[in-house]
């Protein structure tokens, strides 16, 4: 019972650890990818992870990804529109893909379906 018990435990710990870990690793490559986009670090790290987490919060509760660009771009004139972007798309890529915009998908008819009269 008790090895069970301390086995849980271990298990717990390593999940929790995981997460820890996944969770910085994602933020480093955040930080990492705004760096090679050409985005000047001015404020740190922290603060770049808080505009990028606005960014998926704001996705969250249903923003499109051009109303968070426009939110970025008015909080930071010194960007262009296309910048602002940019920081959303590595936001979502790096930060919440689950909020990355779902394709288009057309369909398309194959000739000659349909045609069985």
């Amino acid at each position: 019972m008790k090895a069970t018990i301390i086995a849980a435990l271990a298990t717990s710990l390593l999940m929790v650890n995981a997460s820890v870990s996944e969770a910085d690793s994602d933020t480093e490559r955040f930080i990492r990818d705004l760096s090679n986009a050409g985005f000047a670090n001015t404020g740190g790290a922290k603060a770049e992870i808080a505009e990028g987490s606005t960014a998926c919060m704001e996705l969250a509760s249903g923003w499109t990804v051009q109303q968070a660009a426009q939110n970025f771009f008015k909080h930071n004139p010194s960007l262009s529109l296309a910048q602002a972007s940019r920081f959303v798309e590595i936001s979502i890529a790096d930060l919440c893909p689950e909020h990355a915009p779902k394709p288009i998908v057309k369909e398309e008819t194959v000739p000659g379906e349909g045609d069985m009269e």
